[in-house]
C-alpha cells in the first residue's frame, strides 16, 4: 500500500465519520422529545398554577390589610358617637371627623365589587373584587347596639373574591375596632 491510498483511505473514514444523523435518528429524537414534554409539562403546569394562586393571595392580603388600616384608624378616631355618627347601617358606615369631614365606607354604588372611602365628594378605592362588606355595632360586652351613642365597638368584616381560570380565590377579613374616647 503506497501513501497515496493510505491517504485517501483515511479520507474516505473522516468523510464516512462526518455525515451527520440518518433521518430515523432525528425522527427518534424528535418522538423521545416529545415524550419527555408531555411527562414534565403537568409538572410545570402546577408549578405555574400555584405561582399564579400565591401571587393572587398576596395581592389580596396586601389590599385587605391597607383597607383594614385606614378604615380601622379613622374608626378609632371617633369621640363622640351620638354626635359624630351619621348611618350606622350594615353595609355602611358614615361618621364625622374633626378637621377631616364626613366620612362614608361603603362599596361603590357604580362598581358594586369595589370599596370606596367618601370624603365630601371624593371617592378613594380601598379595595376591589369584594364581594361582602359588613359593619357590626356593639358595646364594650360585644352586645349588639342600635344607637349611635351606644357604640364602643364596630367590627368590620369584608370579603375578596377573585376569579381567575385557574378557579376561585376567596377570603374574609375581619377586625374589630374600639372607639378611642367612647366614654
Amino acid at each position: 500500500m503506497n501513501i497515496a491510498q493510505a491517504n485517501r483511505n483515511k479520507m474516505m473514514v473522516r468523510f464516512i465519520s462526518n455525515r451527520g444523523f440518518t433521518l430515523i435518528e432525528l425522527i427518534m429524537t424528535i418522538v423521545i422529545g416529545g415524550v419527555i414534554a408531555l411527562a414534565v409539562s403537568p409538572l410545570l403546569s402546577q408549578g405555574f398554577s400555584a405561582y399564579f394562586a400565591s401571587t393572587i393571595q398576596a395581592d389580596m392580603d396586601s389590599q385587605a390589610k391597607l383597607a383594614m388600616e385606614r378604615m380601622s384608624r379613622e374608626i378609632r378616631q371617633i369621640q363622640d358617637p351620638p354626635s359624630q355618627i351619621y348611618s350606622m347601617q350594615s353595609d355602611r358606615l358614615s361618621f364625622f371627623l374633626t378637621g377631616v369631614g364626613t366620612i362614608t365606607y361603603r362599596r361603590s354604588t357604580t362598581s358594586p365589587n369595589t370599596l370606596v372611602r367618601i370624603e365630601s365628594n371624593d371617592s378613594d378605592v380601598l379595595a376591589t373584587d369584594v364581594s361582602r362588606l359588613s359593619f357590626r355595632y356593639l358595646d364594650y360586652l360585644q352586645n349588639p347596639v342600635f344607637d349611635p351613642g351606644s357604640v364602643k365597638v364596630v367590627e368590620i368584616q369584608f370579603a375578596l373574591k377573585y376569579n381567575q381560570a385557574g378557579g376561585i380565590f376567596s377570603r374574609t377579613f375581619r377586625s374589630m375596632v374600639f372607639l378611642r374616647n367612647a366614654t
